[in-house]
């Protein structure tokens, strides 16, 4: 299994020197990939529960590959409702040159539908809005000239370059498993699902039904869960139940239960884990990524 930690709250570092900081030994320790979430503008009433810092994903991995050389990046998620989907696959085929093809993108329909809005999504259609955005950055990363026919954008015979590295951006599909479970097998490239344990062992049958008919395997498709060792802050939790999504699970630092937790999603076939450290002293988050990596990546 492959081990990736969420810089998330980005609050609880003072500076970005210290997102830098912790980044370089996230990579020194052995850890497979970061991963950052997006908000972008949301109601003040919503910044307990959801936090006060939200920088921008892609701009922040952009400024963190450059002092990095084998960490991957991948954003969870990218809420494509909200973006320019031909923008948003020009931003991400230029990090994935600059860095060599470390970046993957975890794209999800959005929970906030105020903020959906605000930004100029339609919440109503969110799900083939998805859809639509997700093949349309593919023709762009794949075809060439391009030639996309959808319901918002359609265009013929259109110069895009440079391409990914290795063909592609990884599209992950991320989301509550009943919905981004069969997105994903038609769709994406693996699947990041926000659940709890017992949804996540459910929506892995749907997954594996739905890949089945679309003449699909789990082979080279990765399959990413949280690992949830830290307690995370009590407005963290409450947006993940906002979002009917990961119950808020902790092992409280208990090692023993997160060793026993891997044997069962390693059982599943889940290939990447994903630790949410979250502690008011950058220090103390540093040491516990040190024990973590002390645990899983060097025994």
């Amino acid at each position: 299994m492959k081990y990736g930690v969420q810089l998330h709250p980005l609050g609880q570092f003072p500076t970005v020197a210290s997102i830098v900081e912790t980044t370089k030994l996230i990579e020194d320790l052995g850890f497979d990939y970061v991963s950052l979430p997006e908000h972008t503008l949301f109601p003040v009433a919503l910044e307990t529960m959801l936090t006060r810092n939200w920088y921008e994903p892609l701009t922040m991995v952009s400024h963190l590959v450059a002092h990095t050389k084998t960490l991957n990046f991948y954003t969870a998620a990218t809420v494509v409702t909200q973006h320019n989907p031909i923008h948003l696959a020009k931003q991400a085929t230029t990090i994935d040159v600059i860095s060599g093809g470390r970046l993957g993108l975890c794209v999800a329909g959005g929970w906030l539908e105020q903020e959906i809005t605000w930004l100029g999504g339609n919440p109503r259609t969110r799900g083939k809005t998805v859809e639509e955005y997700i093949r349309l950055m593919r023709a762009l990363w794949t075809q060439d000239p391009v030639s996309f026919s959808g319901t918002n954008y359609r265009f013929e015979n259109a110069s895009f370059h440079p391409k990914p590295v290795n063909g592609t951006v990884p599209l992950f599909v991320g989301g509550v498993a009943s919905v981004s479970g069969p997105r994903a097998a038609r769709l994406g490239d693996g699947w990041m699902p926000t659940n709890s344990f017992e949804d996540l062992k459910s929506g892995l049958v749907i997954l594996d039904r739905e890949l089945q008919a679309a003449g699909r395997s789990r082979e080279k498709f990765p399959i990413f869960s949280e690992l949830p060792l830290f307690e995370q802050p009590a407005g963290v939790r409450e947006h993940l139940l906002k979002m009917d999504a990961q119950l808020p699970e902790t092992f409280a630092g208990d090692y023993d239960k997160a060793h026993q937790r891997v044997g069962e999603l390693k059982a599943l076939g889940v290939t990447h884990g994903t630790i949410f450290p979250s502690f008011p002293d950058v220090g103390q988050l540093h040491r516990e990524l040190e024990t973590f990596a002390g645990q899983f990546l060097r025994a």
